[in-house]
């Protein structure tokens, strides 16, 4: 003989709600924390000796961004409102030429998380390469997650939608 369970909302032990159900049977969660921007910087950037926060993305645009779930931005970062694991992705473009470099880290407040590069041997050749980070990061509430850059005599680009940053909750 097999059971049916029904119900219309389930709740926490504390009373809030978890998810909702609705006429068809779907479940619905409230907004989970979500952070999506494009680019902001005018232009190619020269890169820096040192790894620096990439603080230009343009949170301003709603049709273009999303901050939803808590999330906060800053120009340290994005900074997640719970405890969880969070799914991290940024692109740029870089510059590279004779033995130059440029790498795009993703941090969580003070510790690299990744590393990815893009490199030219070629001397006398110009390359522009889309350079793509991602992680799976394990986060307690009010983590901070930063997109850095660092290179020698490179520059990268950070405009419109060239280049992405995202942070979600993914469990």
């Amino acid at each position: 003989m097999a059971s049916i369970l029904k119900v219309n909302e389930i709740q926490h032990t504390g009373g809030t709600t978890a998810a909702t159900i609705d006429s068809s049977g779907r479940i619905l969660t409230p907004a989970r924390p979500l952070f999506m921007a494009p680019g902001n910087a005018s232009g190619y950037q020269n890169t820096s000796a040192s790894n620096t926060i990439i603080s230009d993305w343009n949170t301003s645009d709603s049709t273009i961004s999303i901050m939803q779930g808590g999330m906060s931005f800053g120009s340290s970062g994005v900074t997640v409102p719970i405890a969880g694991i969070y799914e991290v992705f940024s692109s740029v473009i870089f510059k590279v030429e004779n033995a130059e470099y440029g790498l795009l880290m993703i941090y969580k407040g003070n510790d690299r998380i990744t590393l990815s590069q893009s490199y030219n041997i070629t001397t006398g050749v110009t390359t522009e390469n889309s350079v793509v980070t991602k992680a799976f990061v394990n986060c307690a509430a009010g983590d901070v997650l930063s997109i850095r850059e660092q290179g020698q005599n490179a520059q990268w680009y950070n405009a419109g939608t060239y280049s992405t940053f995202s942070v979600q909750l993914i469990g």
